[in-house]
């Protein structure tokens, strides 16, 4: 065979697998469309096709790296850019609640892996949609966690996320709001169920009926901003609410996530619910509200740093709390 033939073969090869790739990656498009229930215009679909086929480049670049401890995979904002997907996150409001620091110390050894889910003390993943109400997913969850401790015997119920967007004033609604604020809430007014006061993905007047709270809750506290007392905190009293940096989690598809910041930005509140040990790397278990198409069926695992006071695990030791019986 000469060279020019060689060229000639080598070209079609790739053209071919150029045209495959290119074949496979429109199918992912449409199939992203459909399963996201997503339309778009003429002119932003060539935009959003670009993006999404940039970022499945970038997922794919890095699952090829057998040293990555997780892996990224298409999801419900693989059509964004990262800048595009923060902007979907959060705000926490400047006034921070009142401090109520939680006096937590271990009485015995505590186990390398622990989880609420074992206990029956998580309810199903539940998906916030385009509305920013992370923070009365993630309180609701946990209220739903102390009920269950309190009543063993029921059914781990499902609390309402949309009563808490209406009618708590302490916080945004669909722009963001703090945990502990959704705890004062409930301790005044008491919360319905899901069933009663269903989701709704965006604001609405409130329509809180006093007679169907089933659950009322004595206040909250904050937990110290160590490894240890996150820990004591989640075996003595349930899953707990956490504000996190979330800016990269928006490709997570399994395994341990370490590509926390350093300079953290609370964008984002979390079910906290376990830790554990997987091939010698520590790692906090999470509950997200971004539906069970995201990460590992609604979950997440955060690295643990190795310093216990560090933040730098995307800032789950930075703001954590719980709800307190009455």
């Amino acid at each position: 065979m000469n060279f020019n033939c060689f060229l000639v073969i080598l070209f079609v090869v790739f053209f071919l697998k150029a045209s495959c790739d290119s074949f496979e990656l429109q199918k992912e498009w449409v199939s992203h469309k459909e399963k996201y229930n997503l339309q778009f215009t003429i002119n932003e679909e060539a935009v959003r096709f670009k993006v999404f086929a940039d970022n499945v480049n970038k997922i794919n670049e890095h699952n090829s790296d057998p040293n990555q401890l997780y892996k990224k995979g298409i999801n419900k904002f693989t059509h964004l850019t990262r800048e595009e997907f923060q902007l979907t996150l959060a705000k926490f409001p400047e006034n921070k609640p009142k401090l109520r620091m939680a006096n937590l110390e271990a009485n015995e050894e505590l186990p390398d892996n622990y989880d609420c889910r074992d206990e029956g003390l998580v309810s199903k993943v539940k998906d916030q949609e385009s509305c920013g109400s992370c923070f009365a997913f993630c309180s609701a969850a946990a209220l739903e966690g102390m009920y269950k401790k309190l009543h063993p015997k029921e059914d781990i119920p499902d609390f309402s996320p949309q009563q808490i967007v209406d009618c708590d004033k302490y916080d945004s609604g669909c722009e963001g709001g703090w945990p502990q604020n959704v705890y004062t809430y409930v301790y005044f007014n008491g919360i319905e169920t899901w069933e009663n006061y269903p989701y709704a993905a965006k604001g609405q007047e409130c329509a809180f009926d006093t007679e169907k709270a089933v659950f009322k809750n004595a206040g909250y506290r904050d937990i110290p901003q160590n490894r240890e007392s996150l820990k004591v905190a989640l075996m003595e009293n349930g899953p707990c609410s956490v504000a996190v940096d979330a800016s990269d989690w928006y490709s997570y598809r399994s395994g341990i996530f370490d590509g926390c910041s350093k300079n953290i930005r609370y964008n984002h509140g979390v079910l906290l619910v376990g830790w554990g040990v997987e091939n010698d790397q520590k790692f906090w278990t999470i509950k997200n509200s971004w539906g069970t198409t995201y990460g590992e069926e609604g979950y997440i695992r955060i690295l643990q740093n190795d310093d216990p006071k560090s933040e730098d695990n995307c800032g789950v030791q930075g703001y954590g709390s719980f709800p307190i019986p009455e």
